[in-house]
Parts: C-alpha cells; structure tokens; sequence
C-alpha cells in the first residue's frame, strides 16, 4: 500500500461502516498498517450513512458488524497491534446498570462465552446502549 515504514493507521470498525465503507474489505485494505483497532458494534442506520447523524452503539456480536468476520481479515492481513475497546458512554445518572450490562454483553462475546454473533436468538437479546 505504501513504501513508508513510519505510516500507520488506527482502524475504527465503526466508522468505516458510518462512512458507508464495507467493513471487511475496509479492514482487508488497512490491516498492513494498523497498529490500534477501536473494535466496537453499532445498528446500522441506513439512512444515517455518510452523514452525522447518531447510530444506536451495541455491545459486540449484537450490532449489525460481523466483528468475527472482520477480526479473521485482521488476522489474515497480519495484525499484531493492540485493540482498543471502551465500553462506553452511558454515565448519565440512573444508566449505570445499563452501561454495566453493557459491558457485560461485550466481554463475553470477547471471550468466547457468547455465541456468534450470527446466530438470531443471540441478537435477539441484545439492547444497544443509546446513540453516539
């Protein structure tokens, strides 16, 4: 992709799917030069592609993203930087145990304990957490 040793990028699953990118030839593309990958879910609006607009965050494997997909092209394309996971936003009071399910859902998806996010029954119990 390029000949400079010194360029590297951070690669946000999410926003280049906001850009109306597709997320698994995005992550083909970039994953050379990725050294940090902000790995995060969201329901994608299609109305909302390629604009400001807010998108509803949800927690790994219960968005629309086919994380699992994305994350074997990282690896295909070589990966060894570090991911970047913030489990968000929600610090409004009365949301906390809400922000903490949250988080719940996304760790165990991480760590296996969740089935693959293809799976419908699995979506169907997942809530996202609000807009962003």
């Amino acid at each position: 992709m390029t000949d400079r040793v010194n360029l590297h990028a951070v690669l946000d699953f999410a926003n280049a799917v906001r850009l109306g990118e597709d997320l698994t030839q995005s992550v083909h593309d970039l994953a050379p030069l990725a050294r940090v990958v902000h790995l995060r879910d969201l329901v994608i609006l299609p109305e909302s592609i390629g604009t400001d607009a807010p998108w509803p965050a949800a927690p790994l494997g219960c968005g629309s993203l086919d994380i699992g997909k994305a994350l074997q092209e990282l690896y295909n394309g070589g990966f060894s930087g570090v991911y970047y996971w913030n489990y968000l936003i929600c610090t409004r009071t009365g949301q906390e145990k809400r922000t903490r399910s949250f988080a719940k859902a996304s760790l165990g998806w991480k760590t296996g304990r969740r089935l693959e996010g293809s799976d419908s029954s699995q979506r169907a119990s997942c809530k996202p957490l609000g807009m962003f």
